[in-house]
């Protein structure tokens, strides 16, 4: 699902959510691949545009990452 078909985060279903912090979490996976300030900072600034098109604040974006990672662990 891209980031634009996502709904608000208060409006997703608990598998919504993990989805969306496991699309999430890859996503921050390749945005850290450049090693540089300017790579962070570009990392950064992306978290923050998917985060906000769903409507979350940090705290809630990460804990969505947090809980996919372990949901995904816990499956392996």
């Amino acid at each position: 699902m891209s980031s634009n078909a996502w709904p608000n985060y208060r409006e997703m279903t608990a598998e919504q959510m993990l989805a969306w912090g496991l699309e999430e979490s890859e996503a921050r996976q390749a945005d850290l691949r450049v090693r540089t300030a300017e790579g962070l900072a570009a990392a950064q600034a992306n978290a923050e545009a998917r985060r906000k098109l769903i409507g979350a604040s940090r705290s809630a974006a990460a804990s969505m990452v947090i809980d996919a990672n372990r949901h995904a662990r816990r499956s392996l």
